[in-house]
This record gives C-alpha cells, structure tokens and sequence, in this order.
C-alpha cells in the first residue's frame, strides 16, 4: 500500500523520495565520471600544445643537419621555421592538437550539464519534500 497525497501533478511518498535520492547519487556519480575524463582530455590537450615548440625545434634541428649535410651550409633560422611550420609532421600534430583540445571541450560542456541538471534536480526534490512536509505527507 502506497502512502502519499498528489502534489502538483505527482504522487509523493516515501518510495519515490528514495527513488529520487538515489536518481540524484546516480546523477553525481555520472557528474564525477564526466568530470575526470574531461581532467585527462584537458590534460592531453594542454600536453600536446606545450609539445608543439619541442616538436618544432627538433624538426629545425634535422632540417638544419639535412641541409648542412647536403649544401655544407646552415640555412637560416626563418627558413627553418618556415619549413618545419609546413611539415606534414608537424602538421599533424597541429591536427591532433586541434582534435584533442575540442575533446576536451565536448566533455566540458557535459560536465556543466551534468552539473546543471543536478542542480536542477535537486531543487525539484527540496520544492517537493517542502510541499510533503506543508501538506503533512512526510
């Protein structure tokens, strides 16, 4: 037998006070699981940028060596650049750079849902328990 009075379009009782309770836990545990993979997928992303500099320098540096080994001479450090820049390596790093960081952002964007629906959620529980409790249910 079910205890409980209609409230605003709902029946409340003490089964679904629990039911939402545990919605809300399953609600923080999603939250929390989003929230640390959107903490590795920034941390790739940032990862990848800062190793863009590293990456550019060491492809300077085997150009630099080509060149010296086949004209004997040291190209300039703007030529350098400017071919490292339009490397197919370094241009797919730049891809997966890009890739990594809107990663990151899809996640972060689930995790502010998350976070919004929660806080959603939990204010629909405290609006409904204060009716309960108004209309003597509780």
């Amino acid at each position: 037998m079910r205890v409980g009075t209609q409230c605003g379009g709902f029946m409340a009782d003490s089964h679904s006070q629990e039911r939402q309770e545990s919605d809300l836990e399953k609600l923080v545990k999603q939250e929390v699981k989003v929230g640390l993979e959107w903490v590795d997928a920034k941390a790739e992303a940032d990862q990848m940028k800062e190793l863009a500099g590293n990456l550019l320098d060491a492809l300077q540096n085997d150009l630099c060596a080509e060149a010296i080994e086949a004209t004997g001479k040291k190209p300039g450090e703007d030529q350098l650049k400017r071919q490292a820049r339009g490397s197919d390596t370094y241009k797919v790093h730049i891809v997966a750079s890009i890739e990594a960081q809107r990663k990151a952002n899809a996640l972060h964007v689930r995790y502010k849902a998350y976070e919004r629906l929660f806080e959603a959620r939990r204010s629909l529980h405290v609006t409904r328990r204060k009716m309960e409790e108004h209309q003597g249910v509780v």
